[in-house]
């Protein structure tokens, strides 16, 4: 007859059998070893199409016949007057990759590398990519401040459903605009209130930025938010009472 404890003693020797193997398999030597030993130089991409979108592109290639391919590399900047190093990666399995993330609705200069199993790089092909209007500007561009009950309304259309920031800012001590109210949404149809003020007309100002760090000018509005005024339990009693 097998006692249960011994049942559960075997099982533990077996389990740290098993863990140690798997550690003494992915520590081997105290590296890695490399996916491959062949250092041949891939040849590039060829016959690539661009496709461009809001604020990116899709880039089409056809891909060198090698089985030492690991992926494609595509490095670009995001560019908005500063140096903004973006790099994407596609696997072997596909033949596109997506660049997105631009500023502005311009041409800019992608550079292509196909990558082995031992890390090797081809020479790089450069793709001229023109995005359309990114998103974060389309918003901005639609954005409105009207009056709300103590406060602003920011209302805008965001029909590509794509996650922006509106950044809300106000003058309240008179030495320059500073943050008030961050939101972050994708909802197509953006409408929020920024409450906390008296009835004096003032100028307020917002931005949209996106998770890529663009920014678009600040839209600035003169509001003159709408009174309010807190009822007391008594007049929410006479109110309810006079509608019986």
């Amino acid at each position: 007859m097998i006692h249960i404890k011994n049942i559960h003693t075997c099982f533990l020797v077996l389990a740290v059998g098993v863990l140690m193997l798997l550690v003494s398999c992915s520590n081997k030597n105290g590296f890695i070893e490399p996916v491959s030993t062949d250092m041949t130089k891939p040849s590039p991409i060829t016959n690539y199409r661009v496709s461009n979108f809001n604020g990116g592109a899709y880039i089409i290639y056809d891909l060198p016949k090698s089985n030492n391919i690991l992926y494609v590399k595509a490095r670009y900047y995001l560019g908005d007057g500063t140096d903004r190093p973006a790099e994407t990666r596609s696997s072997y399995f596909s033949d596109t990759t997506m660049v997105e993330g631009f500023a502005d609705a311009k041409e800019y200069e992608v550079k292509l590398t196909v990558v082995s199993r031992a890390n090797v790089e081809s020479d790089p092909v450069v793709v001229k990519v023109n995005p359309l209007t990114p998103v974060y500007r389309l918003i901005a561009a639609n954005m409105t401040m009207a009056p709300d009950f103590a406060g602003v309304r920011i209302e805008a259309n965001n029909e590509y459903k794509k996650s922006v920031g509106i950044v809300f800012l106000d003058d309240a001590l008179g030495g320059g605009y500073s943050i008030r109210q961050q939101t972050v949404t994708d909802f197509p149809v953006i409408s929020f209130a920024v409450r906390g003020y008296d009835t004096m007309p003032k100028v307020y100002a917002a931005y949209v930025t996106d998770k890529w760090g663009n920014r678009s000018d600040t839209i600035r509005a003169t509001v003159k938010p709408l009174f309010e005024k807190q009822l007391k339990k008594e007049d929410l009693k006479l109110t309810s009472r006079a509608m019986i």
